[in-house]
């Protein structure tokens, strides 16, 4: 018997299907150097840094990394226009179904998402930006079922890390960014959540990382959650990158 299947388009450019996370625009780098820091660049601080490579004995640290800006519109429960309700079709069981991704770019009447940094976005029941109550977000049950999105990455370029991910929000407080948003790298003035990154990188290089939150990390008594994730899944240069001999071109 087929599974399930849960089904969705995603358009990237310089983004992601909820987050761009880190992007410092025109940034340049060889694949070589992608493949184990995911983005060689990031903008940490308001300057770009190399990040170390994830293969080194120095990992490197993403608990100042920017996570973006959440689409509050014109606030809390506010009432969205046409223009500002990111209607979008999902494919469940075989069956178009409307959610919303508040504030983002809809194309494809429906069925593509573009983003563009800084903003997150959250899939939601309907068009709203309450973000505090947990039953007006879209939290599909995974088991037993087939997640697909395409994405078009040939625009995201190294310097760029994008985020498609998974988190247990929305926590109770509302935190800096009056979003009530959470995370595995539990930031200061946000909240501390589960994370699981269904991809995050570029046209040069993904990864699959699990962030789980057993606050017990040996030799980092103050994680709550393991920010670096365990485990990672990380492709080689054979399996995807940009170009032609590759099994999977970046650049499609």
């Amino acid at each position: 018997m087929t599974p399930p299947v849960l089904r969705a388009i995603v358009g990237l450019s310089c983004a992601s299907s909820l987050l761009a996370r880190d992007c410092s625009g025109d940034a340049t780098c060889a694949a070589d150097d992608a493949i184990d820091s995911m983005s060689a660049l990031q903008t940490v601080g308001g300057e770009r840094v190399r990040v170390p490579m994830a293969n080194s004995t120095a990992r490197r640290d993403r608990s100042s990394a920017p996570r973006g800006v959440p689409f509050l519109g014109g606030g809390k429960g506010s009432v969205l226009g046409a223009h500002e309700e990111g209607k979008l079709l999902i494919e469940e069981d075989g069956v178009l179904k409307t959610y919303y991704l508040p504030g983002a770019t809809i194309e494809d009447a429906g069925r593509t998402v573009k983003f563009t940094p800084p903003l997150r976005f959250y899939l939601m029941k309907e068009p709203t930006t309450d973000y505090s109550d947990a039953a007006k977000f879209y939290k599909p049950i995974f088991p037993g079922k087939t997640f697909t999105v395409d994405m078009k990455l040939e625009n995201v370029g190294c310097g760029c890390n994008v985020n498609f991910y998974l988190v247990d929000m929305p926590v109770p407080e509302a935190g800096k960014d009056n979003d009530h948003y959470c995370d595995g790298q539990c930031f200061d003035g946000l909240g501390c959540c589960a994370e699981f990154d269904m991809n995050e990188g570029n046209n040069a290089v993904q990864q699959i990382t699990n962030h789980a939150c057993t606050y017990d990390y040996p030799g980092h008594p103050d994680w709550a959650c393991h920010k670096w994730g365990e485990p990672e899944v990380k492709v080689s240069p054979g399996e995807f990158a940009g170009g032609r001999g590759h099994t999977i071109d970046g650049n499609k």
